[in-house]
């Protein structure tokens, strides 16, 4: 619910601007565009204000903008005066015979056709949109600050070439220093399997797609609202068909450079699914037990397998993350020498002995299923406990450590 009342509100508010913009911007636009014929200045003029008006909004929410926005707006316009006038038509000829008013209505589904077809096209172009990460609040309102400076005020009015230098800093300086010096890690509340990402200064980690409809609702939004339009290394960790379908779905909105397969399951269907999208065939392949591999300031290793225990060190931290099928683990914990994580990721059948060996100075927990005296057993012996079906969504940063964060499962989806 909170999530489709989110969407509501931001779309009214997006057509309030929006006609905001064709009311106080476009009469201007209009006049400086006086070189074209009066229809085509208004063609231009309409899309343009629109855009203006709704764009700082579509960043502070979403943090894409769409690049063909205008081109967009160009090739529907005859559509939808079409389907305009023709439904206005049909409803006034439906009060003098509702048959005939039915048959138009009936035709119109014809440019209607079009219309989608024509928008799904566009959409689809090469860089449809541009990611660049969400505003923050305040970035939000200088930029309306400007835009209302530029209506209300006549010396502004005169200088717009200047007022579009300043909202296009107030845009890409803060993302761009935010973009160099990020080091940040997200682990996903409720995502089966566990799911990750590591932002780092020169590369983005993603553990894990999840299915379909987790990729494309909740891992491709935040990765749009960070500002990432590429992940430069991708591990999978489940290779099952249902999670395979996830990395399809990814790689439709952001490309990837390298997929890594962490699993004893046959990976020969995930070849043929990949490669049938953008991944290369030199970009896909096995990590081996004990094989490290280096990623930026990020070493990963895996321990084993059945269940997965794979090893990351972030910042000169030792996180252990414990995933997948399970099989008692405290006996091969006690004849094999794993060093005691300061972070640990319990993702599967709890066993309170094989975490109590561990030692984590912070344990994070995604399983569904805890009950409340085993929560607060572990709450009593490790220093710091979180259950992200309970705390939501777990972040750690340099600057401010662990916090728990909002369900990444009710990001708002794309505007496009």
């Amino acid at each position: 619910m909170s999530f489709l009342a989110f969407r509501v509100g931001t779309n009214r508010t997006l057509s309030f601007l929006a006609t905001l913009g064709l009311i106080v911007t476009v009469p201007s636009l209009t006049q400086k565009l006086d070189w074209l014929p009066p229809a085509i200045a208004s063609l231009f003029a309409v899309p343009i204000a629109a855009m203006l008006w709704t764009l700082p909004l579509q960043l502070y929410q979403f943090g894409i903008a769409p690049l063909y926005s205008l081109l967009a707006n160009l090739c529907t316009t005859p559509f939808l005066i079409l389907l305009t006038a023709g439904g206005f038509f049909s409803g006034i000829v439906s009060v003098v015979w509702p048959w005939a008013g039915s048959l138009l209505a009936w035709l119109l589904a014809i440019p209607t056709q079009g219309l989608i077809w024509l928008v799904t096209q566009i959409s689809q172009l090469p860089g449809a949109s541009i990611t660049l990460g969400t505003i923050s609040i305040g970035q939000l309102v200088l930029l309306y600050g400007l835009l209302v400076s530029a209506w209300l005020l006549p010396m502004w009015k005169q200088r717009i070439p200047l007022l579009i230098t300043l909202a296009s800093a107030i845009i890409i300086l803060p993302i761009w220093h935010h973009q160099v010096h990020r080091f940040q890690i997200t682990i996903f509340d409720r995502a089966t399997p566990p799911m990750m990402v590591i932002q780092q200064p020169g590369g983005t980690l993603v553990l894990n797609s999840g299915d379909r409809n987790t990729a494309s609702q909740t891992l491709v939004p935040f990765l749009q609202r960070q500002g990432i339009d590429q992940v430069d290394l991708a591990l999978a960790t489940d290779l099952r068909p249902r999670w395979r379908e996830g990395w399809p779905a990814l790689l439709q909105q952001i490309p990837l450079k390298q997929l890594i397969s962490i699993s004893l399951t046959d990976n020969t269907a995930l070849k043929e699914w990949i490669l049938k999208s953008q991944v290369q065939p030199g970009q896909l392949r096995l990590l081996q037990v004990g094989e490290l591999l280096l990623q930026n300031q990020t070493q990963i290793s895996v321990l084993r397998h059945q269940p997965t225990l794979l090893q990351f060190t972030v910042n000169q931290q030792n996180w252990l993350m414990v995933a997948g099928r399970y099989q008692r683990l405290l006996p091969w914990l006690q004849t094999t020498q794993v060093p005691s994580p300061q972070v640990l990721w319990w993702s599967t059948k709890l066993d309170l002995e094989a975490i109590m060996q561990l030692q984590p100075q912070v344990l994070i927990l995604t399983s569904r299923t805890i009950d409340a005296q085993t929560l607060s057993q572990l709450e009593r012996q490790i220093p710091r406990v979180f259950w992200t079906p309970r705390d939501g969504s777990v972040q750690w940063t340099r600057d401010r450590g662990f916090e728990s964060t909002f369900p990444l499962s009710e990001n708002p989806a794309s505007p496009l």
